[in-house]
């Protein structure tokens, strides 16, 4: 299948920004639209800068890929619902936003009674991954997943789908693992990442960890 060499992002953040510099950089045609409006930089890199969702059907060609970078919830819902109304059959909407898996399947079902494709794209590497090259988890329709535009997981996705597998916690345990020097994550000695471990999903897997070193028992 032909590459597509252009496409749109939603969420000019630090997220959604770096994407753009990156496929821009490779002469890839960015149209963009953000709250606030499109950033000076992208402006002068060659971003066709939009005021409203509703510019996205002149300014990119049929079939159309549309990227979200937006907080995962029900923003994603809203802009999914309104983006929707001005896109055509066969263009494709792409969820960048690591959102949970439940919500990804209805709402590529909602969208394929209007014709349209979604693919939800987990995304991992944090802001330098998206600068430079992140790590993909793609779901959608082989023909979705195919065109999509090849810019730039470990992510809340996966972890979800872990935990709907089972009740032994193997779904911590695998995101700790994973996340050893891939996606961005720190390997070895780091003070913020040891920090982070202890504090946020796998926190309780490491701290039994670390028990279990300290009582000698394997």
């Amino acid at each position: 299948m032909k590459e597509k060499k252009e496409f749109g992002i939603v969420g000019l953040g630090r997220m959604g920004a770096n994407p753009s510099r990156q496929a821009l950089e490779k002469g890839f045609k960015v149209a963009g639209c953000t709250l606030g409006g499109v950033p000076d930089e992208l402006r002068r890199m060659g971003i066709i800068a939009l005021d409203a969702i509703s510019g996205f059907r002149n300014a990119l060609p049929a079939p159309r890929i549309v990227y979200l970078y937006v907080p995962a919830g029900r923003a994603v819902d809203d802009l999914i619902e309104e983006i929707a109304d001005v896109l055509e059959r066969g263009d494709i909407i792409v969820d960048g936003g690591n959102s949970y898996w439940g919500d990804s399947i209805r709402r590529y079902k909602q969208l394929r009674k209007k014709g349209l494709e979604f693919v939800d794209l987990g995304t991992s590497g944090g802001v330098e991954g998206a600068r430079s090259g992140a790590c993909f988890m793609a779901g959608g329709d082989e023909r979705a997943v195919a065109m999509e535009a090849p810019v730039p997981a470990i992510s809340t996705a996966v972890m979800q789908l872990f935990n709907s597998r089972d009740e032994k916690k193997t779904r911590a345990r695998a995101i700790d693992v994973m996340r050893n020097e891939f996606g961005g994550h720190a390997l070895g000695k780091s003070e913020p990442a040891e920090r982070e471990r202890r504090t946020g999903s796998v926190g309780e897997i490491v701290r039994e960890a670390e028990e279990k070193t300290k009582a000698g028992v394997p």
